[in-house]
Formats: C-alpha cells, sequence, structure tokens
C-alpha cells in the first residue's frame, strides 16, 4: 500500500473514533478566580482566599528568582516548570 493511501486509511480509522467519543466539557464561562495576595513576610505572601502560600527565594544557579507555592500537603515550584495554582476558595 502506498504511504498515501496508509496514511488516508489512518485519517479514516481516527475521524471514526473520534466520531463516538462523548462530547468535551464546555469551557468555563467566565474568567478564572484571581487570587488575593497578602504579604506575611519579607519574600513571602498568601492569598486571603485559598489559603494559598507563596515563598520566592533566590535561584540557586541562575540570577533569579524562583517561587514555591504550598497549600496544604500539596506544593509546586518553578524549579518543576509548575504555572501558579488556580484560586479554589474554600467554601
Amino acid at each position: 500500500m502506498p504511504p498515501n493511501e496508509a496514511f488516508a486509511s489512518l485519517n479514516q480509522q481516527a475521524n471514526a473514533e473520534s466520531s463516538t467519543d462523548p462530547p468535551a466539557t464546555p469551557a468555563p464561562s467566565g474568567p478564572a478566580k484571581r487570587h488575593r495576595w497578602h504579604p506575611t513576610g519579607k519574600y513571602s505572601k498568601r492569598c486571603r482566599d485559598c489559603d494559598l502560600h507563596a515563598l520566592q527565594r533566590p535561584h540557586p544557579y541562575a540570577r533569579r528568582w524562583w517561587t514555591e507555592w504550598t497549600r496544604g500537603e500539596q506544593n509546586w515550584n518553578t524549579l518543576q516548570g509548575d504555572k501558579t495554582p488556580p484560586c479554589t476558595p474554600a467554601t
């Protein structure tokens, strides 16, 4: 089978399989909730709504800052390529 025909048959199979998939969930209607930061120290701050704690430190090898975010037992940081976690207010 020529490569073009094989590629076309794979596309047809993919289209047939995707038509049976359930519809995607709709995106949230409004913009994401923003954090409301309150300073708690010289290099730290805490979100008033979701209690996320952010700590900024000098990067160990570069001339820039890195941030570590902590909420309970979870933590994220910019050294691993994480983005700021979303604000999920406690109800």
